[in-house]
């Protein structure tokens, strides 16, 4: 993690990064051609940051006409292997107003005249999208914004349209009706082509309005959104400045002692080989349904134990490819102390953020509750469900899944699940036992 490389692609109004005083300027070519502007190399914290101007310098590329590809390409040629993308938006949503950061984590591409893809004549390759942005960045950005105490809301979706033109009313109520957060005209195909050249990638959006939808804003004031978004541009200069948080987070995440939330949603990575080694075991189903122990995993496997013959076999087939058992027993332990590690934080996490009402019999969990890293917010909600229900069984965990979409989407307002009733009451939710 130590060569990692950061790369700022600014927005509209965001051209410059004029605090970073280590400067390079570095022309590139690529295969489709020249990137949107020079790229601006800095040595920040003792890192090389990368800066790009998305429109150029002064804002003389339209939307439709960046040359997506060649911009993606270039950061790749100089071993970039994390991208926050600054982007000025639209809001569909009153509790979005204009001045106010997301931190996007979903997108809906509605753009029909940009190349798309490397993959053109004489490769074809199918990249998955479901996650377009990375959690560990976006984490990341929080915590720069965090502290500069900039207005923010983590997670939404963006929808992307062609430009230039803004929405017609019937679109802007459209996208409302699908519940997309804002409208922007840049992050697409940026983020598809990242995901491509295997990049990690964030979005930073600065609302500068309120689309057409909104009764006071049918026609968008110019000098209004001037205005913003020259505020919001500030804002995310200090931001950017205040990425210590992005390179201090990657630096920290091979440190044994370091107990960070945000250092363990990264190392949550790791667990993509212990679920694929439990979906060869055909116990997948005990992580998305029901939890997995993995303090249950005996790590002394030798040959004189009584195995499953599905596991048997399996060792046997790792073995012949050259697994390493030995590295196999430290990734366990490793996942045990990151299972441990999570649990401190469950328990924080109920601690601070719950009340309890004696006289009413419920719990009131605070919009706090749910600002925690995802698995942390899962597992709290779960022993909770488990502790008012009082059920046997422990809940689906898509069932909780689902819950906890509904929650972040301000989409909940009576559900019950594992004898548990649960609403939420502008932010703040409530759990009874169902009677």
């Amino acid at each position: 993690m130590a060569n990692n490389k950061l790369a700022i692609i600014g927005g509209s109004g965001l051209y410059d990064v004029e605090e970073f005083k280590d400067r390079e300027l570095i022309d590139l070519d690529t295969p489709w051609g020249k990137p949107s502007d020079q790229i601006l190399k800095t040595n920040y914290n003792s890192k090389e940051v990368y800066f790009l101007p998305r429109h150029g310098k002064g804002h003389f590329i339209s939307p439709s006409n960046i040359n997506f590809r060649a911009n993606i390409d270039a950061l790749k040629q100089l071993g970039v292997t994390d991208i926050v993308s600054i982007s000025a938006v639209g809001s569909l949503k009153e509790d979005l107003p204009p001045g106010k950061f997301i931190i996007i984590n979903q997108f809906i591409d509605r753009t029909f005249a940009r190349n798309k893809t490397f993959f053109d004549d004489e490769i074809v390759a199918h990249v998955s999208m479901a996650h377009p942005t990375s959690k560990g960045l976006m984490n990341a950005c929080e915590d720069a914004i965090k502290k500069e105490g900039i207005d923010y809301k983590m997670g939404g979706t963006y929808v992307v349209m062609e430009g230039p033109q803004f929405s017609t009313l019937a679109e802007s109520k459209l996208y409302r009706s699908w519940k997309a957060d804002v409208i922007g005209m840049t992050n697409m195909p940026e983020a598809k082509l990242a995901r491509e050249a295997e990049i990690r990638y964030a979005s930073v959006s600065m609302v500068t309005d309120f689309d057409c939808w909104h009764p006071d804003h049918e026609n968008v004031d110019v000098q209004q959104v001037i205005k913003v978004l020259l505020g919001n541009a500030e804002k995310a200069k200090i931001m950017i400045k205040n990425g210590e948080g992005i390179t201090k987070l990657y630096n920290r995440f091979h440190n044994p002692k370091e107990v960070d939330s945000q250092i363990i949603e990264l190392r949550m990575l790791q667990q993509k080989l212990d679920n694929a080694v439990l979906k060869s075991y055909e116990w997948f189903d005990l992580i998305s349904e029901q939890g997995f122990n993995l303090d249950s995993i005996n790590i002394n496997i030798n040959e004189s134990m009584v195995l499953p013959e599905k596991i048997r076999n399996f060792i046997e087939q790792l073995k012949l490819s050259g697994f390493d058992m030995k590295k196999f027993h430290l990734s366990i332990e490793n996942l045990k102390r990151s299972d441990q590690t999570i649990r401190f934080y469950v328990e924080k996490n109920k601690k601070i953020n719950l009340m309890i009402n004696q006289r009413k019999k419920e719990l009131i969990l605070k919009e706090d509750f749910f600002d925690n890293s995802y698995e942390v917010v899962f597992r709290s909600l779960s022993d909770l469900i488990h502790l008012i229900g009082k059920k046997q069984n422990p809940v689906r965990g898509k069932k909780i899944d689902n819950i906890i979409n509904k929650i972040e989407n301000k989409r909940l307002f009576k559900e019950t699940l594992g004898g548990c009733v649960i609403k939420m009451y502008n932010r703040t939710v409530i759990l009874t036992k169902e009677h």
